[in-house]
């Protein structure tokens, strides 16, 4: 399937490392899902590719992991 698009940054000029475990669950980007196009926040983990982005909808099965840092 297709990688979620990126609408926006909520934290600019963050550096990645080092980070504490409450830092990287809050929320860091929102993009649109490609299965349902609905849109959602995800953490900085889902957004370096290190844990899988799950769409929130009920309705939708998307279910991956992409490293979205080399689409800004």
């Amino acid at each position: 399937m297709a990688r979620p698009e990126i609408l926006m940054i909520l934290k600019q000029g963050i550096r990645f490392e080092p980070m504490s475990a409450s830092e990287r669950r809050e929320p860091f980007a929102v993009v649109r899902c490609p299965g349902c196009k609905g849109a959602g926040a995800i953490d900085t983990d889902q957004y370096q590719g290190k844990v899988s982005i799950d769409c929130d909808n009920a309705d939708c099965d998307y279910h991956e992991t992409h490293d979205l840092r080399v689409a800004v």
